[in-house]
């Protein structure tokens, strides 16, 4: 097999890159309007770094025909680069594209099995469309459509709009099936997962109106300085969950009501068939109700409204089991091993009443405790 490299070159004419040739590397190279760049169907690695003028590909069944590239005159510009490398000896390949002005629609085939994008603009009206097949997606400092099978903020084109640079998403395949999905910084309207998630991490997430986990599994959900209304309906229950840094957050398991309906019914049960009411006057959060029946890890840390975890410890005097996590505090509750056995750890908590431990907890952590009088624990 030939490696090929080109640098500081015209191509005038459309090139066919012969089976023989296994890698191109093209660098500072200008291409002629209407020249079309053929690759074989056995083509290794091919990079074009620093081009210019738009770069027509065709024969390539990885990502079809696409025409990229914006002129580069502009001092100070940085390096435009596309990086296409077949995995191993698979017919799949990882493809990389940074920095980089996208004026059609592209469809990236199934053979493209991990796929990178950073700062990349897409053009209005136009869409990079993704495989079902892909294992891994990276969108880092991106701008426009970006259709992703499972995820989506619009539901006319199923396509997922990103409209600040500053935002970044990633998804990764596990062996099971199921995905793990990050985003961090994004704000949308709305936005809608299906797809089945082994985790799902929202770091910086502001959302107007709802998001949407409309799939049939979610094993961890991580909520990080999150913003929004959340909908599981056909969630039963984690095995993970961690709420951090929450200031407005509006959660429903079966029921949906409106923050307006009523300012003291706070409602949202996380697990279980019965819907759970608690009367709080002080504000109109909703405030979420985490049952631990069936959470193998539950992670509540300086949120700021009460955060109620049931079934862990019971007031005495009320004969309520909700233990409410108020801000500046913080509760862990995780099980150690196959043998279940828990371990509590409270900060910075108060203690009011008399409560007991209603859970199989082994470990009991106390940092930071303070109580009223009479108070028990």
């Amino acid at each position: 097999m030939i490696n090929f490299t080109i640098c500081n070159a015209f191509i005038i004419k459309s090139t066919r890159f012969l089976p023989t040739i296994y890698t191109v590397h093209m660098t500072r190279v200008s291409i002629y309007p209407a020249s079309i760049l053929e690759l074989n169907e056995t083509i290794g690695e091919f990079s074009i770094n620093n081009c210019i003028d738009p770069v027509n590909f065709d024969g390539a069944h990885y990502f079809k025909a696409i025409e990229i590239g914006v002129p580069m005159y502009k001092f100070g510009m940085p390096e435009r680069n596309f990086h296409f490398k077949r995995i191993d000896s698979e017919r799949t390949g990882c493809l990389s594209l940074s920095n980089l002005e996208i004026h059609e629609t592209i469809h990236f085939g199934p053979h493209i099995a991990k796929l990178e994008f950073y700062d990349v603009t897409v053009s209005e009206m136009n869409y990079i469309i993704i495989n079902e097949n892909f294992k891994t997606i990276q969108i880092i400092a991106c701008k426009g459509h970006f259709i992703i099978p499972g995820i989506f903020s619009d539901r006319e084109s199923h396509a997922i709009y990103i409209a600040d640079y500053i935002c970044y998403l990633k998804i990764t395949k596990t062996k099971k099936g199921s995905f793990d999905i990050f985003l961090d910084s994004f704000k949308f309207d709305k936005l809608v997962i299906e797809m089945n998630i082994n985790t799902a991490e929202f770091n910086q997430v502001t959302i107007a109106e709802s998001l949407l986990i409309n799939s049939q599994r979610c094993k961890n959900l991580v909520l990080n300085s999150f913003m929004g209304r959340l909908f599981i309906p056909n969630i039963a229950s984690f095995n993970e969950l961690k709420l951090f840094n929450l200031q407005k957050l509006y959660m429903s398991y079966k029921v949906a009501f409106p923050i307006e309906q009523a300012s003291a019914m706070q409602n949202t049960p996380m697990s279980g068939d019965q819907n759970i009411n608690v009367l709080d006057s002080s504000t109109k959060i909703h405030i979420p109700i985490i049952k631990n029946n069936h959470f193998e890890n539950i992670f509540v840390s300086k949120c700021s409204f009460p955060i109620n975890i049931a079934n862990v410890l019971r007031n005495v005097i009320t004969n309520v089991c909700l233990f409410p996590v108020v801000s500046e505090s913080e509760f862990y509750l995780t099980n150690h091993n196959s043998k279940k056995l828990s371990k509590l750890k409270l900060v910075n908590n108060r203690v009011c009443g008399i409560w007991q431990l209603e859970s199989d907890v082994r470990f009991l952590s106390l940092v930071g405790i303070t109580s009223d009088e009479d108070s028990k624990l």
